[in-house]
């Protein structure tokens, strides 16, 4: 990448999401709840986080998506040298996708690339599959009753 290009748009970097717990690699009950206003995932926790159940509420969801890679091709994942790890929930500084998001929306009249400040990339990595959400928060809950 060019250095006027690497100032205008600076690589992206994965991080993990501080307090949310992390996805357990042997349990197979992932759920995803969407409609044209909500979207949530449920799964169960690893042992090391307390186990249990995790559901997290996006807010003001843009994009979602649910599919490759499972665990094993993760390494093939366009983020995979910028910090990507299996069985974590992490979020993505400097977001190709988000870029991408925007730069389409230049064709409509009211194009504001001050909308797209808010919005962030979240990655969720488990056994069998990947779920990435362009959001303007999230909450989590442990389905035992403790919110974070």
């Amino acid at each position: 990448m060019s250095d006027t290009a690497a100032m205008s748009h600076p690589e992206p970097s994965v991080t993990p999401v501080p307090g949310v717990p992390r996805p357990d690699p042997g349990d197979e009950r992932l759920a995803l709840s969407a409609d044209a206003l909500d979207l949530a995932i449920s799964y169960g926790a690893c042992a090391a986080d307390g186990g249990g159940r995790v559901r997290i509420d996006f807010d003001l969801v843009s994009a979602h998506y649910l599919g490759w890679p499972n665990d094993e091709a993760l390494s093939g994942h366009p983020l995979w040298g910028a910090g990507l790890t299996p069985y974590a929930v992490q979020e993505v500084a400097h977001s190709p996708w988000i870029r991408s998001i925007e730069r389409g929306n230049r064709v409509h009249p009211r194009h504001s690339p001050a909308i797209f400040d808010e919005d962030r990339h979240l990655v969720i990595t488990f056994h069998d599959r990947t779920f990435e959400c362009i959001c303007h928060g999230y909450r989590v809950t442990k389905l035992d009753g403790v919110s974070q």
